[in-house]
């Protein structure tokens, strides 16, 4: 998913899961495969924004610099502007509503998507 694409689906007025992960670390892996499993198994889509899709590094530091407007109230990134992965975030109206962080438990991200009515 491009930049564009994702500050358009953020303003969304229906929730969307989007998972933020990079190909170099073992752990977004592994929560890749759970995520699409989980989006396999309940016939939804999850979108995904990968360190490696933008075009330009502006992109990279504006996607990063936009989840203060987006309201992320992650302690780590208040402190540091920096976005640990992988990260499921769920978002409406231009704001992250929720999000899971460094987890690998799958009960963990089907409650989450259920929270939300992403899933049944």
């Amino acid at each position: 998913m491009s930049f564009k694409d994702f500050k358009s689906l953020v303003k969304e007025k229906k929730y969307n899961a989007i998972l933020i992960d990079t190909i170099a670390c073992s752990e977004c892996i592994t929560v890749r495969g759970i995520v699409s499993g989980i989006a396999k198994d309940n016939n939804i889509k999850i979108k995904y924004v990968s360190s490696g899709q933008f075009a330009t590094e502006a992109d990279v530091n504006n996607f990063i610099k936009m989840f203060k407007d987006l309201k992320f109230d992650n302690k780590d990134y208040k402190e540091s502007e920096q976005i640990s992965v992988p990260l499921l975030i769920i978002t409406k109206n231009n704001k992250i509503e929720d999000y899971l962080i460094n987890t690998t438990e799958k009960d963990d991200y089907t409650k989450l998507l259920k929270k939300y009515n992403i899933i049944k």
